[in-house]
């Protein structure tokens, strides 16, 4: 009954759908609730209802009229979309330069789990290996028995000096790391694609009745910080907003951090290094290990990607991106995961305790992210370690075509969105940026995205911060503050009229030669044609209301969304 409970959030927030390819109802979230939103790309303002229908009208005079359109409507009309140049957009694979820095290599016996690529069992690799490995992955040590300060930093861009002397070497304007550019290119990713969901096929018959499309928290807006880091050349660094980080969270993206460790590096070292009563007997060379990084130069970009691990595969390096996986009851109910410590993974099939389950839940949460990662890094794959913060139960391995043919149903489209976006993404940069007039060092601007279903366009919020510092400070303080419970109370406890500019990004996309309709999700084949154009548009000053509702469900999306704008409003 307790997991039962725990799972309840996911058929309370979604719709479920039958097939890839069923329509869903005209009603979405928004509808039901009774909001009402402006169709962007038209203008905003009240429209007179014209004399003549638009097939009379035929001369630009005739438009211009008053009787007819306002001004920013005829502009609208007049601007031609521009055609994205993705298939020639420049991608430019890099290595770290810090040659003293090596790729970490997997350890006890996981290489085996890459070589087989599929789902081995702890117990069943330690009889294979001939290792020890069982117990030291079936009493995984808690964060507070962890010494913090031995798994290192993370850095934002920002802050990250290697990154900005790439920048600089490369004459490049934009530095990114996967974590601040994968968020926002993914909402680009649902838009050029109809919002497409990713495929569910094969799965056993348990699951034709549950939902068959992105988790929310992948349907809501994003945040980030741009700051400019340098004046001449112009360079700006898009960083992470962490936002309302959820207290509740913390124990898997703790522990998530140093059982990556445990993958890398055998028992004896791990203990030794990593354990706070093994502080006294450390060796002089035991000290925080420096991440590995590749980068991307893509365009007018530079993204940064962690390589997690890798092995040697006919004398070459096979990069392997490591990720951490708690189990299913625990992440619906992650403020109560101590309480589903005897949910045990046992079948390889079924709803529930079974692989099965959380293969489902990736493809759901979690595939878009890791082939993001995956394709920025330049990696093969990724191993997936599940466990209950208590025992890892078994690691799994999925190669990088494993996750094209699941999220873009073909290696060759994947290609394509992943230029696509790229392309996008630098063109929506320079605009805004170039609007928002980015020049002096330390300026910053916090940039929302979101893939507006209802409204066919990208929806990007801007808005300008004089002290990003005092800003930050005052958002950490008022998440440990009783008072404050929304993003709202932020801001208006703190007196701040926010300056937000909004503007929106529409999309036209031709596959073979023929218009796609608006929203129809894209079906790629291999030899197909694809051609998207695109514009952009400044809609002008933001509401107040308006903005704080975007806020609140960009940190808050995993509430119920009946009242929801913008959350969960995709097929």
């Amino acid at each position: 009954m307790r997991l039962r409970n725990a799972l309840k959030p996911l058929r309370r927030f979604e719709c479920s759908i039958s097939t890839q390819i069923q329509p869903e109802s005209n009603l979405g979230d928004n509808e039901q609730s009774g909001s009402k939103q402006p169709i962007e790309g038209k203008d905003t303002q009240k429209i007179k209802k014209p004399k003549k229908s638009f097939n009379s009208i035929n001369t630009l005079e005739q438009l211009a009229q008053p009787d007819q359109l306002n001004r920013p409507a005829l502009l609208n009309l007049m601007e031609s979309d521009k055609p994205l140049s993705y298939s020639t957009f420049p991608l430019n694979y890099m290595n770290s330069p810090l040659k003293d820095i090596p790729i970490p290599c997997l350890c006890n016996g996981l290489e085996y789990v890459v070589k087989t690529r599929g789902l081995i069992t702890r117990d069943t690799l330690g009889s294979i290996v001939k290792q020890d490995v069982s117990d030291f992955y079936k009493d995984l040590p808690q964060p507070e028995e962890i010494d913090s300060e031995i798994i290192g930093e993370y850095k934002p861009p920002s802050k990250d000096e290697l990154l900005l002397s790439i920048g600089k070497k490369h004459k490049s304007q934009y530095l990114l790391a996967t974590s601040t550019s994968i968020p926002i290119m993914s909402h680009i990713d649902y838009f050029i694609t109809g919002f497409r969901s990713p495929l569910f096929n094969r799965l056993s018959y348990e699951y034709t009745n549950e939902p068959l499309r992105y988790i929310i928290s992948l349907r809501k807006p994003t945040t980030s910080f741009a700051t400019v880091v340098s004046s001449e050349p112009l360079m700006i660094a898009i960083d992470s907003d962490e936002g309302f980080l959820e207290a509740s969270n913390l124990i898997f993206l703790k522990m998530g951090g140093y059982i990556e460790h445990m993958i890398t590096q055998n028992q004896q070292d791990f203990n030794r290094k990593f354990l706070l009563k093994n502080k006294p007997y450390r060796l002089p060379t035991d000290k925080a290990r420096p991440e590995y990084h590749s980068f991307l130069k893509a365009g007018k970009m530079v993204l940064r990607s962690q390589i997690d691990a890798g092995i040697m595969d006919n004398k070459i390096i096979k990069k392997i991106e490591v990720k951490t996986r708690a189990i299913t009851p625990q992440r619906y109910d992650a403020i109560n995961y101590d309480q589903y410590f005897d949910y045990k993974l046992f079948k390889d099939i079924g709803l529930y305790e079974s692989y099965e389950r959380e293969y489902y839940d990736l493809i759901r949460g979690s595939f878009n992210k890791y082939l993001h990662q995956m394709t920025i890094g330049g990696m093969a794959g990724v191993i997936v370690a599940y466990h209950n913060t208590k025992e890892v139960f078994g690691f799994e391995y999925f190669d990088r075509w494993h996750l094209e043919k699941r999220v873009y149903g073909s290696q060759e489209f994947a290609g394509v969105c992943f230029r696509a976006e790229l392309a996008l993404m630098q063109e929506v940069f320079d605009y805004i940026f170039g609007h928002e007039d980015l020049k002096k060092v330390g300026e910053v601007v916090k940039i929302g995205c979101f893939a507006s279903y209802f409204e066919n366009c990208l929806i990007i919020m801007v808005e300008r911060i004089d002290d990003v510092a005092n800003y930050k400070q005052k958002l950490k303080g008022s998440i440990i503050n009783p008072k404050f419970n929304d993003i709202m109370d932020y801001y208006e406890r703190s007196k701040i009229k926010p300056n937000v500019s909004k503007y929106t990004v529409t999309v036209n996309r031709k596959l073979n030669g023929v218009n796609m309709p608006n929203n129809m999700s894209i079906f790629y084949e291999p030899k197909d044609h694809l051609e998207y154009s695109y514009n952009i548009y400044r809609k002008g000053k933001v509401d107040y209301k308006e903005y704080m509702q975007f806020l609140h469900e960009a940190y808050k999306g995993m509430y119920k969304n009946v009242e929801n704008e913008y959350s969960g409003s995709w097929r």
